[in-house]
């Protein structure tokens, strides 16, 4: 079973399987569309928000599901420790900052960016 839990967040994290979803450099245009939410007033900008939310959410939740299977935080090797309290917009916020702090890291995968903003924001102590 940890085999195959391994394999899986190997697969889930490798370059390739990111490819499919995205580079940083449309992460980021897609998550600049959350700024302006409220003011939001066509089907693309929307689809944008969405869409940045579920990539943010989504390879967060994955390498939670996998911490979790393979107990990482109680082996003391888990990297990421987001707070209960942070929301989801506030994990945007964070991988946001990352991508315009970083513009020579755009090139990589949606996965890698987003885990490396989070550990460095909400680092395991």
């Amino acid at each position: 079973m940890r085999k195959y839990l391994r394999m899986l967040l190997f697969v889930f994290l490798s370059p390739s399987s990111l490819a499919a979803v995205g580079d940083g450099a449309t992460l980021l245009k897609l998550c600049q569309a959350e700024e302006k939410i409220e003011s939001a007033n066509n089907a693309s900008e929307l689809a944008d928000v969405l869409q940045c939310q579920a990539y943010v959410e989504g390879v967060f939740t994955g390498y939670s599901m996998v911490s979790n299977a393979l107990n990482l935080r109680e082996k003391g090797v888990e990297s990421v420790c987001v707070p209960e309290e942070v929301k989801l917009k506030q994990m945007i916020l964070v991988v946001q900052k990352y991508l315009r702090e970083y513009p020579e890291k755009l090139h990589r995968g949606v996965g890698e960016l987003t885990m490396t903003a989070l550990k460095e924001a909400f680092p395991c102590k």
